[in-house]
């Protein structure tokens, strides 16, 4: 059964347990009915939130995971890429060729900055809302077009 179903069978308790003649609400009876109902929706809800902690804890667990992998290919990056240094110093940047490997060298240009003494000029300036100004006049009162103070909900699972 769905959590949201039980408002449905809430009302169907209410409504069995009044007699369509005389309009009398079998008390005891609909207590019990209500009661068994409140059960079932409570261990339906417990249930619920036992499945979340479990999906939440793989998903850290995972993250995790994922944060040590990044690591170790990192570090397997930096290994490989001096190793390639080592490999260029050792032969002096000179072709190497046998039946196996080829190794040949290129030239590149790249552009090497100190971005401390770098013109301001040549920066980019990523543009972006300044949210927390925005909600504070939002709060005072202003209108701003295109943005609005928007009250959400949210749940905390313990």
């Amino acid at each position: 059964m769905k959590l949201y179903e039980y408002d449905l069978l809430y009302e169907q308790a209410v409504q069995a347990n009044i007699d369509p003649e005389t309009g009398e609400v079998d008390i005891d009876g609909l207590t019990k009915a209500l009661d068994a109902l409140e059960q079932e929706r409570a261990a339906k809800i417990k249930n619920i939130v036992a499945y979340y902690k479990d999906l939440k804890s793989d998903s850290d667990a995972l993250k995790a995971e994922a944060k040590a992998l990044t690591d170790r290919a990192k570090s397997a990056e930096k290994k490989a890429d001096s190793l390639k240094g080592y490999l260029a110093k050792s032969l002096k940047w000179e072709p190497y060729k046998d039946g196996v490997v080829d190794i040949r060298f290129r030239n590149n240009e790249v552009v090497d900055i100190d971005e401390s003494i770098l013109p301001k000029k040549y920066f980019r300036i990523k543009k972006e809302p300044d949210k927390q100004t925005v909600k504070a006049l939002l709060k005072e009162g202003k209108k701003i077009k295109g943005a609005k103070l928007v009250n959400n909900r949210s749940m905390q699972v313990k």
